[in-house]
């Protein structure tokens, strides 16, 4: 079921551009438009680091440099549709974060308690369409290495934050493996997800959320300062947008 879920998702992208000209039907990126994404954070001495670019629709093994020590893909699909949560009037519009040196801090200099914003914008579906911000999540990736040393098996490798408390994937998530209602925006150690349909029809995402955010729930290790835990080595960020006027379920 899963495996259809996900080829069905990259077969709608080959789709995507006649999708966008044959009006109702399946929920399709407009695949002719490239969406553009922003990452931002503060560094510990008061500066701004703003990396931005547009990327059209790919798999996460087509991530391209965005700078510093991140890439980055942009894609249809994620953890809401493979878990079978995903809404049948819908579609997920995903944003994904690799590190390219695995050793090195994803977010170079970024100060203690620092906040990473993650921003998707000019994202055309193939029909209007409703965006549902509490459907948002972040599904982080750990690396084996970084788990053995911690003394944690491979069950522990994927961690997964929601907006909503309970969001339906804490009934399909391993215990330990969540952080439910860490992106619902309440208090500053909780990130926030924004989701908006523009006056242009276009699609805007936009996460925000503080650096300990990264650190998984059962290391051992208490620390929240850069550089004193270990970090997902990728993740990605994603919401759902639902066809205008579909009550979904």
């Amino acid at each position: 079921m899963n495996r259809a879920l996900r080829q069905w998702g990259w077969m709608a992208l080959c789709v995507a551009a006649a999708g966008a000209q044959s009006g109702p039907g399946i929920l399709m990126a407009d695949a002719t438009r490239t969406p553009h994404v922003t990452v931002e954070w503060e560094t510990g001495d008061g500066k701004t680091v703003k990396l931005e670019g547009d990327r059209d629709y790919k798999s996460p093994g087509d991530k391209t440099p965005l700078g510093k020590n991140i890439e980055c893909y942009v894609a249809l699909g994620g953890t809401r549709m493979e878990k079978g949560n995903g809404d049948p009037h819908g579609a997920l519009l995903r944003v994904g974060l690799y590190k390219r040196d695995a050793k090195e801090l994803f977010f170079e200099g970024i100060k203690e308690d620092g906040r990473v914003t993650i921003r998707m914008d000019h994202v055309w579906m193939n029909q209007p369409v409703e965006a549902r911000a509490k459907t948002g999540l972040m599904h982080e990736r750990y690396m084996l290495s970084d788990l053995e040393a911690c003394g944690l098996d491979a069950n522990s490798r994927n961690l997964i934050v929601t907006v909503d408390p309970e969001d339906p994937l804490k009934k399909l998530v391993q215990e330990g493996s969540g952080r439910f209602g860490g992106l619902d925006g309440v208090g500053p150690e909780h990130g926030k997800v924004e989701a908006k349909v523009e006056v242009d029809g276009s699609v805007t995402m936009t996460v925000s959320f503080p650096y300990p955010l990264l650190r998984h729930v059962k290391d051992p290790n208490l620390r929240t300062k850069p550089g004193a835990f270990f970090e997902p080595q990728h993740f990605h960020v994603e919401v759902e947008v639902v066809a205008k006027g579909e009550t979904g379920k």
